[in-house]
């Protein structure tokens, strides 16, 4: 109930940030506390103290903990960039595949396919969802080819901050 209710307040921008709250005559002051107007989208994805004090980390994180617990431990073996599902080198990529310092948030394993997906999820705006998409598609691709043991599809992945929007192709990979 108080989900849908924030989607739907969120969808049409009613929420009570403090530019709405100044608007609807309930306070002066529109300022975030760190200084910017706080609007929707700066209170989701722009807030400067919000990134330093691990909110937006915390979104991500929360978000992935969900689909950890949604896939198949019997058929593939998965690693996330999560506490306690990662590799033994501490990251997302095995060893044996390839040695790199980049850890993409879900890589799964197919042993009886031979395959490798791995999966970079943002939480953008949602004006910002294909900027988003086309920079992790960018930072990422390379896996398709340095990877030699698997078949490798990389797949960026966003999760709209201000109404959990998903778009089409990404909903086709779930």
């Amino acid at each position: 109930k108080n989900t849908m209710k924030f989607v739907l307040n969120a969808s049409i921008d009613t929420l009570p940030t403090k530019v709405n709250l100044r608007q609807w005559g309930k306070v002066t002051n529109d300022k975030c506390f760190c200084g910017q107007r706080q609007t929707l989208n700066h209170i989701l994805s722009c807030c400067k103290k919000a990134l330093e004090q691990g909110r937006y980390t915390y979104r991500h994180d929360n978000i992935l903990a969900y689909i950890s617990k949604c896939l198949d431990t019997d058929k593939f073996r998965f690693y996330v960039d999560i506490e306690n599902h990662q590799t033994s080198s501490g990251g997302t990529i095995p060893t044996s595949a390839l040695v790199t310092t980049l850890k993409p948030d879900i890589v799964i394993v197919d042993e009886k396919k031979n395959t490798m997906d791995i999966f970079e999820l943002t939480v953008p705006g949602e004006t910002r969802i294909e900027i988003a998409h086309k920079l992790k598609q960018d930072k990422y691709q390379h896996f398709s080819t340095d990877i030699k043991s698997h078949s490798v599809t990389v797949i960026p992945f966003e999760v709209g901050s201000h109404t959990g929007h998903i778009s089409r192709e990404n909903k086709s990979y779930l």
